[in-house]
């Protein structure tokens, strides 16, 4: 049950529209109120540590994930989305501590997305890799590909 409650991340990996989406959602949530007793840079730091630290774990249970469910990569297996959304929010709260809250979280969020949807290469090449390696590894890189998009974009905006 708790290995199904964090695959699942909190079992928003049962959403009927959307899982990813909504994981993402829940994970930005998580991370905007780290700021409020953390400030953005620690937000950031605590995260960026977090994500890091559970990587290994998020392979061990993927490849769990994938006897539990009977499928390469399900779909109700969103924990690597977090994962990755953390990643990719981070390093906006850590460098970007003055850009408002909800522009620093939703522009990785989107970026995440977008590169989570659209698997460039080598996003679309890690989902080879066996078992939970696969299932975390596209979601990390497409979540280092959001950091650094979002770092561009955000330098841009605190310029204006």
């Amino acid at each position: 049950m708790t290995r199904e409650l964090i695959a699942t991340f909190f079992y928003t990996g049962y959403s009927p529209a959307a899982p990813g989406t909504v994981c993402s959602l829940a994970g930005l949530a998580f991370c905007l109120i780290l700021r409020v007793p953390l400030g953005s840079t620690g937000a950031g730091v605590a995260v960026l540590l977090l994500a890091l630290g559970l990587i290994p774990y998020g392979i061990r249970l993927g490849t769990w994930a994938e006897r539990h469910w009977g499928r390469k990569d399900p779909q109700v297996f969103v924990f690597d989305e977090f994962i990755g959304l953390c990643l990719s929010t981070a390093p906006v709260f850590i460098f970007f501590p003055r850009l408002d809250p909800l522009v620093s979280g939703i522009i990785p969020l989107v970026f995440f997305r977008i590169f989570d949807v659209a698997k460039p290469t080598p996003v679309d090449r890690c989902e080879a890799l066996p078992g939970g390696w696969g299932i975390m590894f596209d979601d990390i890189i497409a979540g280092v590909y959001a950091a650094l998009a979002s770092v561009l974009v955000s330098l841009l905006l605190y310029r204006l």
